[in-house]
This record gives C-alpha cells, structure tokens and sequence, in this order.
C-alpha cells in the first residue's frame, strides 16, 4: 500500500507541474523567471516583502493591479514576469504581452470590426445593434 500511495503521490504531483508549465508556456513569457532570480541587492529601492507580497496573489483575489514605472533596465519585466509565473502556476490565465503588439492587434481589431460594420449596413441597409463583450 506504501508504494501505491508513494506511486499515486508522484503521478499527482507530476500532473500538476506539467499542467502549470503548460500554463506558463501559454503565457508567452520573453523568459521565465522568479523572484528568487531578481537581484535585490542590484535594485534596492525594490522592496522584497512587497513582492513577495505580489506574489501571494492577493492583488488577484482583491481585484487590484500592479504598476511598474521606472527606467529601462531596472527589472520591470523581471518582476512583472516572476508575478505573472506565479499567477500562471496557480492556474490563473496570464498572457504576456508588449505595449507595440497590444496596440497593433487592437488596430487590427479595431479595422475588421468597421469593415464588418460597414458591410453589415451596405448589405442590409438596416440599423445594427452591435455588442462586445470582455475585449
């Protein structure tokens, strides 16, 4: 029975790394990186507790977001990203993304949603009621 419980043990928790790294790949991390990465002592105005704090996922559960404002080369994406690896290993969607490729895709959005409007209306010449949900 040992060796069973030992056997299931290790089948569960391999189930669960593989699910989180799989989550972790979806995200589209530029690397993956963990607060234990960063160095505090390179950037000490960054307090530790706070992200370590951060990390906790309490600003998920509280609803609240996080900012990171600073120069380049600071460590902003590091700790953006060690956040967001965490965040993905508990199972919550995370999806990285850069400022240019969020725009660009929204423009691309942005122009089919019009070229649908307007045919829409040549080819009905109707009024439209039209309703997006959670962009």
């Amino acid at each position: 029975t040992e060796g069973l419980l030992k056997l299931s043990n290790y089948e569960v928790d391999y189930k669960e790394n593989s699910s989180s790294n799989s989550t972790i790949k979806a995200a589209a991390f530029p690397f993956v990186k963990t607060l234990k990465d960063f160095d505090f002592d390179f950037q000490p105005t960054v307090s530790q507790k706070q992200m370590q704090e951060f990390c906790n996922l309490g600003f998920m559960e509280k609803a609240e977001n996080i900012v990171f404002l600073g120069n380049s080369g600071v460590g902003k994406t590091h700790l953006a990203t060690a956040i967001g690896v965490e965040a993905a290993r508990h199972h919550n969607i995370t999806y990285f993304i850069k400022c240019h490729d969020l725009l660009q895709q929204l423009k691309t959005v942005h122009n089919y949603l019009i070229t649908f409007v307007h045919f829409y209306l040549t080819v009905n010449n109707s009024a439209i009621f039209f309703f997006i949900d959670r962009i």
